[in-house]
């Protein structure tokens, strides 16, 4: 068949491109990537200095330079190459991120299951490709777990590689990742989730994530992606921050609860007695006492002397027979003295014999003597 020259190109009258150009194409490829090697062999990497950061930026620039083939070449050379493993490594996590940045972000998450890569060099590339193409990401996601790619005995791996691509759509728009979070269910729900509300980063982001989580018509998902943002965005707000985007959030009561514990029980410091009562004023009356109980365990196990100083300052109240109670009962193995004398302040005077003779029973059983006898000096019959 005749052929005719268009500009620098020939093609046939059908308009394919010749079978020879990707093949071209490919030898190019192939013929950089091995270049690449060859000079890469002539690198002391155990040189350091201000030459050798120079020859590493060149490098750089010569991978960011290359074509998605050559690059996929690269990877294979290096793979089969003899230079130190973190070297290769390093390489290698580069160029996938390069191939996902310029792409092809499918091509190098095949890879990185194929190879079977740790996390640490999944993460990234994943999150790349996530926000450069969330829908080619998250339906890789899903064909990777309908058809078993991820290991069994590496669970961390799917999981990881869910977060990552949460944080990656998160990163585009919070709201791609809560929409295709709404869409799978289960672990990888839980996963989408977590990735996406840690990369959160902007109040607008934040609010705009919880109004539309709070406005789901499935209550399940509702408070999970409520939880999953009280967990990961409220991470490390201060509490002032804390404050403020709840009240401008107006949740009901129930909804702004995960937010508010979040932000009383994640640190321990000389903060936590004024966001306890912030805490008190803002939980829902039904969740008061839960609210409290989890504060209280937390703070004792953290920090067990500020949490009784707290304590001390506190007026009598229902709310303190139910944060008193759970301080003794928490300190009752290691200072049952101390425990039964917290228990003894204990306003309700049902709650209160509970509470001492709940902690009695449990020093008895460890050493009836002393229990016996500290009971008696205290007046306490049994």
């Amino acid at each position: 068949m005749a052929e005719a020259p268009i500009g620098n190109a020939t093609v046939n009258h059908q308009g394919a491109e010749p079978a020879n150009s990707s093949m071209s194409a490919d030898l190019e490829a192939e013929e950089t990537a091995r270049a690449f090697m060859d000079d890469l062999k002539t690198v002391d990497f155990k040189e350091r200095g201000e030459a050798a950061e120079k020859q590493k930026m060149e490098f750089l620039g010569r991978l960011s330079a290359m074509k998605p083939s050559a690059l996929q070449y690269l990877v294979d050379r290096l793979s089969a190459s003899d230079f130190p493993d973190e070297v290769i490594e390093g390489l290698r996590s580069m160029i996938l991120m390069m191939l996902a940045e310029k792409g092809q972000g499918r091509i190098a998450a095949d890879r990185i299951l194929a190879d079977a890569l740790p996390p640490r060099a999944m993460v990234p590339v994943l999150r790349a490709w996530a926000a450069e193409d969330p829908e080619a990401a998250s339906k890789w996601l899903e064909e990777s777990r309908q058809h078993n790619r991820f290991p069994a005995d590496e669970p961390d791996i799917e999981l990881e590689a869910t977060k990552a691509i949460g944080a990656g759509l998160a990163a585009r728009t919070p709201l791609a990742a809560l929409e295709q979070a709404a869409a799978v269910e289960g672990q990888t729900r839980s996963s989408l989730l977590r990735g996406a509300t840690e990369a959160i980063e902007t109040e607008e982001g934040w609010l705009d994530f919880a109004h539309r989580a709070a406005a789901s018509e499935d209550e399940q998902f509702r408070q999970q992606a409520l939880l999953a943002l009280s967990n990961g965005t409220l991470h490390n707000d201060a509490l002032d921050d804390v404050r403020h985007l709840v009240d401008q959030l107006d949740l009901e009561p129930m909804l702004a609860n995960p937010f508010i514990t979040s932000a009383v029980t994640r640190e321990f410091d000389d903060q936590t007695g004024e966001r306890a009562h912030w805490m008190i004023e803002r939980s829902p009356p039904e969740r008061v006492n839960d609210n409290v109980r989890q504060l209280m365990s937390l703070w004792t196990s953290n920090d067990f002397n500020g949490a009784a100083a707290w304590l001390q300052n506190l007026e009598a109240s229902p709310v303190r027979d139910v944060a008193v109670e759970t301080f003794a009962n928490r300190v009752a193995a290691r200072e049952p003295e101390s425990a039964i004398d917290w228990a003894l302040t204990i306003s309700d005077e049902t709650k209160r014999d509970a509470a001492v003779n709940h902690i009695a029973l449990m020093w008895k059983s460890k050493d009836a003597e002393a229990a016996e006898a500290y009971l008696a000096a205290q007046g306490i019959g049994q």
